[in-house]
């Protein structure tokens, strides 16, 4: 097999850190709506299976041995490293009661000026 026909072929891997970016950005949204007030419990059950397919994941990588796969990898943990950090420090001013739910403004229409 040729080396550029190799290359081609998508690894299931990379597949898969596309689908756990996927659901790290649909956690991040269920994040945002529980701070925002619309919905009454974090989405820790979402969190935590997550998590659970990150470790997995980070598992498969590390015997895949492929440097391509395992920068793809780094980069989709990171990004998931970077929110839990905002999540977390949320929720500790949620519980510590330092939290303030941002208060929509509804779009009213602007008064005219009569000149």
């Amino acid at each position: 097999m040729h080396y550029h026909v190799f290359m081609s072929l998508e690894h299931p891997l990379k597949k898969e850190c596309d689908q756990v970016a996927r659901s790290i950005d649909e956690l991040h949204k269920k994040y945002l709506a529980y701070f925002m007030g619309e919905e009454r419990q974090p989405p820790l059950v979402k969190r935590k299976r997550l998590e659970d397919t990150i470790a997995r994941l980070r598992a498969e990588v590390q015997r895949a041995n492929q440097s391509s796969i395992t920068f793809i990898y780094r980069q989709t943990e990171a990004r998931y490293q970077i929110y839990k950090s905002k999540w977390d420090k949320k929720m500790t001013e949620i519980e510590n009661g330092t939290y303030a739910i941002p208060i929509k403004k509804p779009n009213l229409p602007k008064k005219r000026r009569i000149e």
